[in-house]
């Protein structure tokens, strides 16, 4: 049981590890963070019926009476 575990284990972090190396930009897109992007990579700008405002860089202090 404790072998079969360790095997599961071991495969599981085989896995996971290297999925990341996946995950190619070009030069152009990466370009776009803080610009068109916001630095995680999401629009910027808000939708055309203004249900979604853009984003303007979010909390940048804490809100007063936060401790």
């Amino acid at each position: 049981m404790i072998k079969k575990l360790g095997f599961i284990a071991a495969a599981m972090s085989l896995a996971l590890t290297g999925t990341h190396a996946l995950a190619k930009i070009t030069e152009a897109e990466a370009n776009k963070l803080g610009n068109e992007l916001t630095p995680l990579g999401a629009e910027k700008s808000g939708n055309a019926d203004g249900s979604i405002p853009a984003w303007t860089g979010g909390i940048t202090k804490a809100p007063d009476g936060y401790s």
